[in-house]
């Protein structure tokens, strides 16, 4: 029963944290809404107003022929060249193949996208990235570097990476201390940028008081486990799955050897007379 108590306030500590970041996600929001806007108007004043009428995708381009990614078009050429400018690791790996080129000077958010990390190529507006991808964007994207939060955002991003990583769904109460106050420390540094993070620095100081003596329900904590728990047992059978197939495949390869199996695959693949 002991043990029990004890792992729920762990648990309980991680949904604090958790909901502490949720927290964040829309102020942050808000924030890098008006800021990308305006950054959009810096790209455009380097860039001009024109747009690309060859509707430039990166489909064909592979990353690993060369880091830039070329480009048939003057406009989208000046954009990308722009974009790369303001990365703060230009010479890394950089993002491209996130975003649309030829709307990059009609929508900010295709900018954006070049700044987070893969896989974000079919998201079309703020809401749709999570908090990972927009503390990302901030980290590098050298026009935010101006608010001087940089550290402040690797801080929390790493905050984010050990909730969701976590695979007990638990958190020690001085790891959960430590984790608010940099998800705090980021809002009252914002606070004189956007009002919107003064209602942030009041809730996660609640959430902090509340981690030493408010208990969440214990049927939510009971409901919350019991759905976290069944979305990773079911990656279990497809786990299963994939292993059984590779040892069919490896069994087979033994019985047979490599060139009988090519050799049936080729007979089968030839078009047969018909007697």
């Amino acid at each position: 029963m002991e043990g029990n108590i004890k792992q729920d306030k762990l648990f309980q500590n991680w949904i604090k944290c958790s909901h502490a970041l949720k927290l964040l996600q829309s102020p942050l929001e808000r924030f890098i809404g008006v800021e990308l806007e305006k950054f959009h108007q810096v790209l455009l004043r380097e860039c001009g107003m024109g747009r690309c009428v060859k509707k430039c995708q990166f489909t064909k381009w592979k990353p690993g022929s060369s880091k830039i990614p070329p480009l048939d078009c003057q406009v989208c050429s000046c954009w990308r060249d722009e974009i790369l400018a303001y990365h703060t690791n230009p010479r890394g790996k950089v993002m491209w193949k996130n975003s649309k080129p030829h709307l990059w000077s009609q929508e900010i958010v295709e900018v954006a996208k070049v700044y987070m990390p893969d896989g974000h190529e079919n998201h079309k507006s703020l809401s749709d990235f999570d908090i990972a991808a927009l503390l990302c964007l901030m980290i590098q994207c050298k026009y935010f570097k101006k608010f001087e939060i940089g550290a402040l955002c690797e801080r929390v991003l790493c905050v984010r990476n050990k909730v969701m990583h976590c695979p007990r769904f638990d958190m020690k109460r001085e790891d959960l201390h430590d984790y608010l106050n940099h998800i705090k420390d980021l809002g009252k540094k914002l606070e004189y940028h956007d009002e919107g993070f003064k209602i942030l620095s009041e809730e996660t100081e609640t959430v902090a008081q509340d981690a030493s003596g408010c208990n969440l329900p214990r049927m939510m904590l009971e409901k919350l486990k019991t759905k976290l728990q069944k979305e990773k047992e079911l990656l279990v059978p497809v786990r299963k799955a994939l292993g059984h197939l590779r040892a069919q495949a490896t069994s087979i390869k033994k019985l047979l050897g490599r060139n009988c199996v090519f050799g049936f695959l080729n007979t089968c693949s030839k078009p047969q007379d018909n007697a």
